[in-house]
This record gives structure tokens, sequence and C-alpha cells, in this order.
């Protein structure tokens, strides 16, 4: 019975220095865990002002976002309308090359001949010099006889415009 109660005591006197070690080891765990509690703290404080520099950031790029989708939807809309504009156009634009085209090298050089066509026939220089997309002279307006009238752009017209 003597040898039990020793054991038990030793066992005893074993728990509380293992007690006594673990008070210690936990004083340090807490030290431990105080500076990593102070570190958390510090990193979740720049963690939340980097998140709000960055929903700032945020906030900014969406407006920015938001204009230019809005300037790419109004460029749509105007390229929808010029395509449609130009589909309309087309058919003039291709009666107008085909009109040119058939106009012959007599005609030309019947209209070379003239000194001083008519204003008409000097637009219609233009118009082919425009199609053609030959260089024009400047085009200068001036004032005769209280009457206003356009100084030729066709001064190219004695150039070849049918070949």
């Amino acid at each position: 019975l003597a040898d039990k109660i020793n054991s038990g005591l030793s066992k005893l006197f074993t728990a509380k220095e293992d007690v006594g070690t673990m008070k210690i080891e936990l004083q340090q765990k807490n030290v431990d865990l105080e500076e990593a509690q102070k570190m958390s703290e510090k990193l979740l404080k720049e963690i939340s002002a980097s998140t709000a520099v960055a929903e700032k950031e945020k906030a900014r790029v969406a407006v920015i976002v938001e204009g230019v989708v809005a300037k790419a939807n109004e460029i749509d809309a105007k390229k929808i309308e010029a395509e449609e504009d130009l589909k309309l156009a087309q058919p003039a634009m291709d009666e107008a090359l085909e009109a040119l085209n058939s106009i012959d090298q007599k005609s030309i050089s019947q209209l070379k001949t003239m000194k001083n066509p008519p204003d008409l026939v000097k637009r219609i220089f233009d118009t082919v010099l425009l199609l053609r997309q030959l260089p024009m002279t400047k085009i200068v307006w001036k004032m005769k006889d209280k009457v206003g009238m356009v100084i030729d752009g066709s001064e190219n017209y004695k150039v070849g415009m049918v070949i």
C-alpha cells in the first residue's frame, strides 16, 4: 500500500511540475498570440484601406467604362445610319458612274473646243472630276452684275477625263 501511495504522490508531483511547465508555455503562447493579434489587426487595417482605395478606383473605372460603352453604342448607331444612307445612295452613285463611263471621246473633244463653256457644263466637269477623284482647282465665289457665280473648279476639264 505504501508503494501505491508513493507512486501516486510521485505522479502528483510530476503532474504538478508538468502543470508548471505548461503554465510557462501557455504564458509564452499568450505573448505570441497577442503579437499575432496585433499583426492581424494591422494587416486588417491595411487590407481595409486597400479595399477602400480599390472600391473607389473600381467606381471610377465603372464610370469610364459606362461612358465608353455609351460612346460605342452611339458610334454603332451612327455607323448603322451611315451604312443605311450608303445603301440608299449607292444606286445613284452606280448610275452616275455608268453615265460617266458612257461619255465618249468625241463628246469630250467637242467640249474641249469650247473656249468658255456654259456654267452647267462646267459643273458637270466638276462632278466628273469628283467622281474620277481627280484634283480640282480652288473654287471661288464672285459677284458679277449683282449676281453671285462660281468661278471654276473645272479648269482641269481639258485634261483627259474619259481615258
